[in-house]
């Protein structure tokens, strides 16, 4: 696997929801923000959710006052995790691909 220090993953390795259906016992929901566009956080939207960094550079921030960053095939639950909000880094569109059971 060629992981990068951006938390995104070489080519090959990606995994990619887009354009994919997926059996009837899961969801599966894509986000878009544009660039600079914050989501707040809400618990309940993303527990049990399989989160794909499908484009773009997603930035989370903690409620310690820690932040990450995630590049496009980054792959990551948000679960326990603290998170406060979900920024868009870049200056492109960032998609993002959850799944979660129904």
């Amino acid at each position: 696997m060629d992981d990068r220090a951006d938390g995104s993953a070489g080519e090959a390795d990606r995994i990619s929801f887009l354009g994919t259906a997926c059996p009837r016992s899961f969801r599966l929901r894509t986000l878009t923000l544009r660039p600079d566009e914050v989501l707040e956080y809400r618990q309940d939207d993303w527990a049990d959710t399989f989160v794909v960094v499908e484009r773009g550079e997603l930035e989370l921030r903690c409620r310690g006052g820690t932040w990450a960053r995630f590049g496009a095939g980054a792959m990551l639950t948000l679960a326990e995790l603290g998170v406060l909000r979900l920024r868009n880094a870049g200056t492109e569109p960032l998609v993002l691909s959850a799944l979660s059971r129904r």
